[in-house]
């Protein structure tokens, strides 16, 4: 720049020198490689599942494996040095960066435990109760009447005596009384009405034919001697049945109620009353119908089922019906007396199992001993059943052991495994199985000569 002068005029400003080149900055370093990762430990099996019925203890979890060790973490590479700042040069290329270093391999995942076995299915429920059978048909009429013989030839009639003295009134009829006409006000006929009244009484001892349309008894008492009582009788014998019949109740203000037999339907009927019978015996097939509808649940306290079941108290009782909408039965064991009280249904609770659909029979057994010794707890024919899943329970004081096996044969051996064992304390008893005179049997051996009470529930399936 120049001298500045005396108060002279400024010299123009000189030009600002290049600013300089910065200086290359050094490449970053390579990130290093990351270790691998540990493989996991396997994982434990699981324990078995419990068995159906009383739901079993579920099986103890298997321990989880260790996690594997984490792999050391590569060194970080060195930093590049920090290029030498030029003067207000201009900036030097950005370096590259270094390469990431490689992800370790992730460990194999250790295999899943086996589950457990499922449980056996539940019971099917048991086929609703044959209805009772209709109340056998009345007697068919009795045959017409032989012809009767022809009468012998009348006598020549005497000579008629002078007529007596008429007495009473004009509608007394005239009877010989003694040699005489006579009449009295107890027999009498009027003309006009063509009626014949006895006021007193009246011994008929040959047959009374009434050809009329209408027979009227006003007493309170009628004794007929005969033992059936012909209804409907002036229908020829060759004609088919059209009309029902039976007998009628007057019941004065209230409407009458009748028991008929129903022609159309060819049964005894009550007209939808309520019918009440004691000790009954029915020797041939029977079906109840109720005009009540069904319902799908029954509800407790009440009887609001089709067929109701009771004692003679009316205050318990069996309810069986069906849903009118899925066809599904139900019966119901409840009070119906308003009381929402329902109860247990037993099935055979003298002895006797139950069988369902003609595949699966159902039953149980219990027995207390003292012996050592083994003995047959089940014994059932091979040919007939092929497969057995039992249930035993064994009680010793407060000591209990539970135990349920499968069991399943073939022509000449059973095999069983016994896959669930529960116990309070100590073994009570061991069990076996064999195939011995045609039957499978599951064979019990008492561990103690200790009372020992076994009982045992079984599903059987035909072979």
């Amino acid at each position: 720049m120049g001298a500045p002068g005396a108060q002279g005029v400024q010299g123009p400003i000189g030009y600002t020198g290049s600013q300089g080149l910065q200086g290359v900055q050094g490449a970053v370093g390579a990130q290093g490689v990351q270790g691998a990762t540990g493989a996991p430990g396997a994982q434990g099996v699981q324990g078995p599942i419990g068995y159906t019925g009383s739901q079993g203890l579920q099986g103890v979890q298997g321990a989880a494996g260790a996690q594997g060790i984490q792999g050391a973490q590569g060194p970080q590479g060195a930093q590049g040095a920090v290029g030498a700042q030029g003067a207000q040069g201009v900036q030097g290329p950005i370096g590259y960066t270094g390469s990431q270093g490689l992800q370790g391999v992730q460990g194999a995942a250790g295999a899943q435990g086996i589950q457990g076995a499922v449980g056996a299915p539940g019971a099917q429920g048991v086929q609703g109760a044959v209805g009772a059978p209709g109340a056998q048909g009345v007697q068919g009429a009795t045959g017409p009447q032989g012809v009767q013989g022809a009468v012998g030839a009348q006598g020549a009639q005497g000579v008629q005596g002078a007529p007596g003295p008429v007495a009473g009134s004009t509608t007394q009829i005239i009877f010989n009384d003694g040699g005489f006409a006579n009449g009295s006000p107890n027999l009498t006929f009027n003309k006009a009405t063509n009626t014949l009244t006895v006021a007193g009484p009246a011994a008929i001892t040959g047959d009374l034919t009434v050809s009329g349309t209408q027979t009227i008894v006003n007493t309170n008492i009628v004794s007929i001697g005969d033992a059936i009582i012909t209804l409907n009788g002036d229908l020829p014998p060759a004609s088919a049945p059209t009309e029902n019949a039976g007998i009628e109740v007057n019941r004065g203000s209230s409407a009458n109620v009748q028991f008929l037999w129903d022609e159309t339907n060819d049964r005894w009927s009550t007209n939808n009353q309520p019918f009440i019978a004691g000790n009954t015996t029915i020797s041939g097939f029977a079906t109840v119908s109720s005009a009540r509808g069904g319902v799908a649940t029954p509800t407790a306290g009440q009887n609001n089922s089709a067929l109701y079941v009771t004692n003679s108290d009316t205050a318990y009782g069996i309810l069986f019906g069906s849903d009118p909408a899925t066809g599904q039965g139900f019966i119901q064991a409840q009070r119906t007396d308003g009381t929402a009280t329902t109860y247990n249904l037993r099935l055979n609770p003298a002895g006797g199992g139950v069988e369902f659909e003609n595949n699966v029979l159902k039953d149980s057994v219990t027995t207390t001993t003292t012996a050592v010794t083994p003995f047959a707890l089940i014994s059932l024919p091979a040919a007939t059943y092929g497969s057995l899943d039992v249930t035993i329970q064994a009680t010793q004081g407060t000591e209990r052991e539970l135990s349920r096996l499968a069991v399943t044969s073939n022509s000449s051996n059973a095999i069983s495994t016994e896959y669930a064992t529960l116990l309070t304390s100590t073994n009570l008893f061991s069990v076996e199985t064999d195939l011995t005179g045609g039957n499978i049997r599951v064979m019990v051996t008492p561990a103690s000569a200790t009372s020992t009470t076994f009982r045992a529930s079984y599903e059987a399936i035909r072979a």
